[in-house]
């Protein structure tokens, strides 16, 4: 079993970091790859999306300033994990994990909403509260 925490950012790239959105997006697709080609040796491959996920970067970064820190619950890096490994466990090849009810319908609809528009939103919830 091999699980790969990677972020939401493989769904909806986020604004402001176009090298990262880039790198998570191609280990997303790597992990697909491994995952049908080791299934016939029953080794599972998956993916966990989470979001806002508490650690020290969001605080050298800035980012517990921003609304998407105080508007939603954040989770913890342990919570994430403990979520990841039981969907691994599961089989899932995919786990979005620590999202709003809403965050995860719109990830997992994401063809009903006009891209202009998420994109809005994400940097919207990636300002300095004030």
């Amino acid at each position: 079993m091999w699980t790969n925490i990677i972020s939401t950012s493989v769904k909806q790239p986020l604004p402001n970091l176009g090298v990262s959105n880039t790198i998570r997006g191609a280990v997303a697709s790597w992990s697909k790859t491994l995952a049908n080609e080791l299934g016939i040796h029953q080794i599972t491959v998956n993916n966990v999306l989470p979001g806002a996920t508490e650690t020290e970067f969001e605080k050298v970064s800035g980012l517990d300033k921003t609304k998407l820190f105080s508007s939603e619950k954040v989770f913890t890096a342990e919570e994430v994990a403990k979520d990841g490994y039981k969907a691994m466990l599961r089989g899932d090849l995919v786990k979005l994990t620590a999202l709003s009810s809403t965050t995860k319908f719109v990830l997992k609809n994401m063809n009903l909403f006009p891209t202009k528009r998420i994109l809005q939103q994400i940097k919207m919830r990636q300002e300095v509260k004030g």
